[in-house]
């Protein structure tokens, strides 16, 4: 029954985090359309959101041990 519990409150906070994210490029694609930051900061901002997604899900789904 815990181990249940755990799997739910796991998905719950992954869940979060990965809206999270999701607004993030929201906001980041409206400022960029708005002019409020250039290209080069678009694209940086862009890379951190896409890196720390990607390691969300990598620690969600347990896969680490392939990564190379």
């Amino acid at each position: 029954m815990s181990e249940q519990v755990s799997k739910y409150i796991k998905f719950f906070i992954y869940c979060n985090k990965r809206r999270s994210f999701c607004k993030g490029y929201q906001r980041l694609k409206k400022e960029k359309f708005l002019g409020y930051i250039d290209q080069h900061n678009y694209i940086k901002s862009l890379r951190k959101i896409h890196r720390s997604a990607l390691e969300l899900e990598l620690d969600y789904f347990d896969i680490l041990h392939m990564r190379m």
